[in-house]
């Protein structure tokens, strides 16, 4: 029992330790707003790429024809995040939630979608608008984008949405924005992003470098030995 033991915890010592974290590269990735303020960029709050699970939120502010794009809210991803290097070309599929409280006009809402630098500017990538958001109740509202090419950004990037609404009434109109929670939790699906190095072109008629095996880091070979020298010292 005791050599089975020693061997079990050998085994745990030289199995790589994986993690729980949701990974951002190579899967179809969902955005979802967040009612939370970034830590680092005031006025901004958050985007995610899982649910938080937080009670519902509605964002609303009041619009008419004059006043334009009104901006109810910019949401931006975590520092260090999503560390990718280019988004897929695909489909982006905007799922969102909202409704009026009177239907007069034309109303549509916005999304801006930008990369944020490291330097704090800000590129726009591309805008979706809604349909006619005539609805008195929370309701669903699909929109999509297709991104024809793949796009290369910088592991330090970040990926940021500002969302804004309009109408053609000349009268004010409450305009609402609903997300989180069990039921209205406004996403994005975001299609693929790439996490692979930029393509270097190499010297035509040159063969292509050996790929070498790192092998098991020294520090693992060390515990190894420390802990069959226990497992002998024990067993004698």
């Amino acid at each position: 029992m005791r050599q089975a033991a020693i061997i079990l915890l050998l085994i745990l010592l030289l199995c790589p330790i994986t993690s729980a974290q949701v990974d951002w590269c190579d899967q179809v990735n969902t955005l979802y707003f967040q009612h939370s303020n970034s830590p680092d960029i005031p006025g901004y709050e958050e985007l995610r790429n899982y649910p938080s699970g937080a009670l519902e939120s509605d964002e609303n502010v009041t619009v008419k024809a004059a006043d334009g794009l009104v901006l109810i809210d910019t949401y931006i991803t975590p520092l260090g995040e999503p560390a990718i290097t280019a988004f897929e070309p695909g489909l982006r599929r905007y799922r969102t939630y909202h409704y009026v409280d009177k239907t007069i006009g034309v109303t549509r809402f916005v999304y801006r979608q930008f990369i944020r630098h490291i330097d704090g500017t800000e590129t726009p990538l591309y805008e979706i608008i809604t349909e006619d958001v005539n609805a008195v109740i929370t309701t669903e509202y699909l929109s999509s984008h297709v991104i024809p090419n793949k796009t290369a950004v910088l592991p330090t990037d970040r990926i940021g949405v500002s969302v804004f609404v309009n109408t053609t009434s000349a009268a004010e109109v409450y305009a609402h924005f609903v997300y989180e929670g069990n039921m209205h939790h406004s996403h994005i699906d975001a299609g693929y992003y790439s996490c692979e190095p930029p393509y270097v072109p190499t010297i035509p008629n040159l063969p292509a470098p050996p790929i070498t095996d790192p092998g098991i880091p020294w520090y693992i070979w060390v515990l190894g030995v420390l802990v069959l020298l226990l497992s002998v010292r024990v067993i004698l």
